[in-house]
């Protein structure tokens, strides 16, 4: 079975001619660090950040590849179990922070989105086992 939850930010023209460009990522030197691999850079004559870039690792059987595209302010996950698809996760134009958490022998990207996604910081840990985490928040009392 496999779950699939796809986030677009709704904005309007003049909002889209705009450059989308995320408030804070992590270099790539700790994103080689989570994932303990070298990306793959969309546009191999840029650098990260300049060009998108996915990152994979396998751990316990379960391959994640994760997408981090910071000026396009978008992050794209996919979990499979060999041939299986077990989650995916695209968050387009609305990713506005990614950070790692270390904390208590836990390894984690955390994906935070625009206030108007009101979806609640989305958890991708990879240590000690691998799970994907998103929510969304419950709408304020009108």
């Amino acid at each position: 079975m496999l779950l699939a939850l796809e986030m677009l930010a709704s904005r309007d023209e003049s909002e889209q001619s705009a450059l989308l460009v995320m408030a804070s990522f992590p270099s790539e030197d700790e994103l080689v660090w989570l994932f303990e691999s070298e990306p793959e850079l969309q546009f191999p004559d840029e650098r990260w950040p300049i060009s998108a870039a996915t990152w994979t690792t396998t751990r316990d059987g379960i391959t994640v590849d994760c997408n981090i595209a910071p000026f396009e302010s978008s992050v794209h996950i996919w979990c499979r179990q060999g041939e299986h698809a077990i989650a995916e996760l695209r968050l387009l134009y609305t990713v506005d922070l990614v950070t790692i958490d270390r904390t208590h022998g836990q390894e984690a990207l955390v994906v935070f989105c625009s206030q108007d996604a009101r979806l609640a910081p989305v958890r991708l840990q990879l240590r000690p086992c691998i799970s994907l985490i998103a929510s969304t928040e419950p709408k304020p009392p009108t």
